[in-house]
């Protein structure tokens, strides 16, 4: 299926995936109003990181700057060069001097994040098909930001080895900085972007089944198909920080399928599974050259293909309906996950096996617990024109290389 949509769609670039738990425009979203003769609807929905709750490759907690590791090898950088060049001159002087902190740097950070979507919804009732069927168009607009980054150099001032290390490399941040920026054309500061995300546009199916049986009064099946438009920001490769607007400026195919059993008139209980297949890209961007090299003190530019795996997100809830007048309440858990992704060298000078070295193409997960409440007036479904409020809250409480944080969310739509 990811090889015919190669095909079909043409080829753009890609930078580096941001991984973290804030919605796409795709996700499932929950409602308590029926299409029934309701032509379509407008909303808008806003999404607020309120805390950092990121998590490295051991699922351990740590700052949105050690998603791939607490530290970061400055020796390492200089790896990987042909002989007779400036950074291999530079390598010569410091070889061996590796022992656990020259040259290391602690980093620390904080993401910041929000994403606000408009959405719009058109029921296709000219398709006469049983249940209601739905084109939805969503356009977010995002804030991504890492703030307050630091980086601490862990090498000590005991031995002439030490001073040779600080003396090539540097022995503070503005140091260090200074040499990413002269050696490597990287900026290792703080980065802040307001723009346009990804375009999602997905046909929505859901049907209604009643059922007589004592313990199962009610069946709600949900079908789901789109696509992703890289529309959003370019990742900046001269960037440390940069962060992702989307997926790599990178086609992407959205697809789900969700189960709701009503157990009684007022609960109900249901799993929503979705996965979302990403077209492989190919460009120019930063890789490994060395083996030790650390995600952040890239400073090699190389072609590759990246063939990325499949992005799944699942869905389990309980409802509960009618407890106050016009309200519903679910209570969930939510995990998502990016499997693993494969790079292709294209040219000579890229090492295939060392480029797969990079954490950025290993898997990444997350796991949160979710609670929304949603409001609709009790006679609403007999207005011509029908509001719906939503609030969310989203706390991870696991993850693996996740930017992830606690988030509130608020929404709101007319139906008419």
């Amino acid at each position: 299926m990811r090889k015919i949509l190669a095909m079909i769609l043409a080829t753009t670039t890609l930078g580096a995936y941001t991984p973290t738990n804030m919605n796409w425009p795709y996700d499932r979203t929950f409602t308590t109003q029926a299409w029934y003769k309701k032509l379509g609807s407008i909303g808008a929905a806003f999404e607020y990181m309120v805390s950092n709750r990121c998590y490295d490759p051991n699922e351990k907690q740590v700052a949105a700057t050690q998603i791939y590791g607490e530290n970061e090898s400055s020796l390492s950088m200089l790896e990987g060069f042909e002989a007779g060049t400036e950074m291999n001159l530079l390598a010569n002087r410091v070889r061996g001097m590796q022992d656990g902190t020259r040259g290391m740097f602690a980093t620390r950070g904080k993401l910041e994040a929000w994403s606000f979507f408009l959405n719009g919804s058109f029921n296709l009732s000219m398709i006469k098909i049983p249940g209601d069927l739905t084109l939805n168009l969503s356009i977010p607009f995002q804030r991504r930001a890492m703030k307050d980054v630091t980086w601490t150099s862990l090498t000590k001032d005991l031995t002439v080895q030490d001073d040779m290390v600080r003396s090539v490399i540097g022995s503070n941040q503005e140091e260090l900085s200074d040499f990413a920026r002269t050696h490597a054309k990287l900026d290792l500061g703080d980065q802040e972007r307001i723009g346009l995300g990804d375009i999602v546009a997905m046909l929505d199916w859901k049907c209604f089944f009643l059922h007589n049986h004592n313990r199962l009064k009610e069946v709600l099946v949900n079908l789901r198909a789109g696509v992703s438009i890289p529309t959003g920001h370019e990742l900046d490769l001269d960037k440390a920080y940069d962060l992702s607007f989307g997926h790599d400026s990178t086609f992407a195919v959205p697809i789900g399928a969700g189960l709701q059993l009503g157990l009684s008139h007022n609960f109900a209980i249901g799993i929503d599974v979705g996965t979302t297949l990403l077209v492989r890209r190919s460009k120019e961007w930063r890789l490994k050259n060395g083996w030790a090299q650390t995600e952040h003190l890239l400073p090699k530019k190389g072609m590759a293909t990246r063939d990325y795996g499949p992005e799944w997100k699942f869905k389990l809830y309980g409802r509960l309906t009618h407890a106050l007048p016009g309200t519903a309440f679910l209570l969930g858990y939510q995990f998502h996950k990016m499997a693993d992704s494969t790079l292709y060298e294209q040219d000579k000078t890229v090492s295939a096996s060392l480029a797969n070295r990079s954490a950025s193409v290993d898997s990444n997960e997350s796991h949160n617990g979710f609670v929304e409440v949603l409001w609709s007036p009790k006679e609403a479904h007999t207005w011509r024109v029908s509001p719906e409020l939503s609030f969310g809250v989203k706390v991870p409480f696991n993850g693996k290389r996740m930017m992830s944080g606690a988030t509130v969310s608020i929404a709101g739509s007319v139906r008419f």
